[in-house]
């Protein structure tokens, strides 16, 4: 457990942690929130080109619309129409070849459309002209159609619906004819292929995977780059709604108005998209379908008659690409970073550790012995001015002071030692001589002499030799007796 305590550990690990921490943290904090930051602010900057795309869109859906209100307006308008549809039937032979030129000139004034036709207040159509590959409709009755309907109330109408004779999607324009005493005589009609919105709306590129669609008043889907969300709700209908919408484009169980019980909108069940259905203002939203990634949508309705809403679709996986990448840049930024600051970290942490470690080193060697003292370890730190060298060089000071020191108080402890050990033998040169056995042994010695003496003088020597003194050469007591006398004498000056 105490190899986990951090304050256990070498001040090198210590150093190149705290320097890599230092370096680090704020760096990644640092990258962390402009990454966050960048995230938002990209998708708030990629929701308001979604929705200025959208606008864009719808802006062009509603001059096509302009356009072709305009168009239907003079047809319904030109003196031709109001009088062929004001004549009898039996009269109207000799007017149609004028009339039918007048609805060509119309009809070819844009590649887009497929049908003009005017239309009996009693919802019949006495003449139609279209393209060339369309059936004609002349006679048919579409009395129980709502532009006709709304026609002949006076209203302009614009409607997406799918033809009963074409069985093809198309967008119909009416407006009521008026003769001169302004009374309703008819209806001009109309009709594009619903292939112009789609060729509008549906060649949008948004990146790999973004795209375009668009939501009629319903909230069906009309227009979509996977034709399986096609008329199809954003989310689930009212029983009218269905049945109004699975009309107009025709749908299982929709065809005959007398039998709706089977009638039905599929939906798709995106309740986020279904705010969209008739707003009035662009807006921004995401959703999540099956099991693609969550989409961002910007929208924006169309301002001209319909109330109609133009979606620009975008994964945000593939709008949030350049932010992983820049994530992933980021953080090979913050690895290389980490890899130098580990490498500065380390040589720093050596250029810190590795004096104080010497200077560890030395003070051991101190403690254990400080005559081993060698300064050569530490002279290439004492040379730096920085503040581990001026302590090397203290150190350096210190140790030496302290190793003479040491020697000088060897020295004299040897030197005391030598003198207290003369002092011992002293004292034990006084101690022999002064004993008994001392005194008896120099007494037996003196006699011994004497009698050696006495035998070697010659009979007739008449004078007796004199007396030696106790101490002479050949008197080893008496040399040391006197040693002894001169050691006593010197005890009393070395104790003043």
């Amino acid at each position: 457990m105490k190899q986990l305590n951090p304050r256990n550990w070498p001040i090198i690990v210590r150093l190149t942690l705290s320097l890599l921490v230092a370096a680090l943290i704020p760096m990644a904090v640092t990258a962390a929130l402009n990454l966050v930051g960048s995230l938002y602010s990209l998708r708030d900057t990629e929701y308001a080109n979604l929705q200025l795309l959208a606008k864009n869109t719808a802006s062009r859906l509603d001059q096509l619309m302009f356009d072709i209100h305009g168009v239907v307006t003079l047809v319904a308008g030109d003196e031709m129409t109001v009088k062929f549809l004001a004549a009898p039937s039996d009269a109207r032979d000799g007017l149609k070849p004028s009339m039918a030129e007048t609805l060509d000139n119309a009809l070819f004034s844009n590649e887009t459309y497929q049908y003009v036709y005017l239309v009996d207040t009693d919802g019949s159509v006495p003449i139609s002209r279209q393209i060339d590959d369309a059936p004609s409709i002349e006679g048919l009755s579409v009395s129980n159609r709502e532009y006709f309907q709304r026609g002949m109330q006076g209203e302009d109408h614009i409607d997406f619906l799918v033809g009963k004779t074409s069985g093809e999607l198309g967008l119909y324009f009416s407006t009521s004819v008026l003769d001169e005493k302004g009374e309703i005589v008819g209806v001009a009609v109309i009709k594009i292929l619903g292939e112009a919105i789609w060729d509008i709306v549906n060649n949008i590129e948004l990146g790999e995977s973004g795209h375009a669609f668009l939501i009629d008043q319903d909230g069906v889907i009309v227009s979509h780059k996977n034709t399986d969300w096609l008329y199809h709700s954003v989310d689930d209908l009212s029983r009218e709604v269905q049945e109004r919408a699975g009309q107009r484009f025709r749908l299982e169980g929709c065809t005959d108005p007398a039998d709706l019980t089977n009638c039905a909108v599929p939906s798709l069940g995106i309740p986020e998209l279904g705010e969209m259905i008739q707003v009035d203002k662009p807006g921004q939203t995401s959703y999540e379908a099956g099991d693609t990634a969550r989409q961002i949508v910007g929208y924006a309705p169309m301002m001209q008659h319909l109330r109609w809403v133009v979606a620009a679709n975008k994964s945000e996986d593939e709008f949030t690409a350049p932010l992983r990448r820049l994530a992933l840049q980021s953080a090979l930024i913050v690895v290389a970073v980490g890899v130098i600051v580990i490498a500065l970290a380390v040589l720093v942490a050596q250029g810190i550790a590795r004096p104080v470690s010497a200077l560890t080193q030395a003070a051991e060697s101190i403690e254990a012995d400080v005559t081993h003292f060698d300064p050569v370890p530490l002279e290439g730190t004492a040379r730096s001015e920085s503040d581990i060298g001026r302590l090397a060089r203290v150190f350096i000071r210190m140790a030496q002071e302290v190793k003479a020191r040491e020697e000088r108080l060897k020295q004299q402890v040897m030197e005391l030692r030598i003198e207290i050990d003369q002092v011992k033998k002293e004292k034990e040169v006084i101690q022999i001589v002064e004993s008994d056995a001392f005194q008896e042994a120099r007494a037996r010695a003196k006699a011994a002499r004497e009698r050696r003496a006495g035998a070697e003088t010659p009979p007739d020597s008449t004078e007796s030799e004199p007396d030696r003194p106790d101490s002479g050469g050949d008197d080893p007591f008496g040399d040391l007796q006197a040693r002894a006398r001169a050691m006593r004498q010197r005890k009393p000056d070395a104790d003043e």
